[in-house]
């Protein structure tokens, strides 16, 4: 058993520049981190990601059970 102090962790301003953008000269907190760390300004590169409009995709036909069970009646 040992009575030493245990070291206390100095790390304010090193914890706090983990948090930052890695862009040179960027001050903002880090948002996305796709390849690295880096605000959504720098990451997408002034603009914002493009959203895909799902709801103009042709939507796939889908047979009931009863629709199958005449197919096979047909065999």
């Amino acid at each position: 058993m040992s009575f030493a102090k245990p070291e206390t962790k100095q790390s304010s301003q090193d914890d706090y520049s983990r948090l930052l953008c890695t862009f040179p000269g960027c001050n903002a907190v880090w948002t996305v981190q796709i390849d690295r760390p880096m605000c959504s300004f720098h990451q997408w590169k002034g603009e914002p990601p493009q959203k895909k409009n799902i709801a103009t995709k042709p939507v796939k036909e889908t047979k009931t059970a009863a629709q199958w069970y005449q197919n096979e009646d047909k065999f």
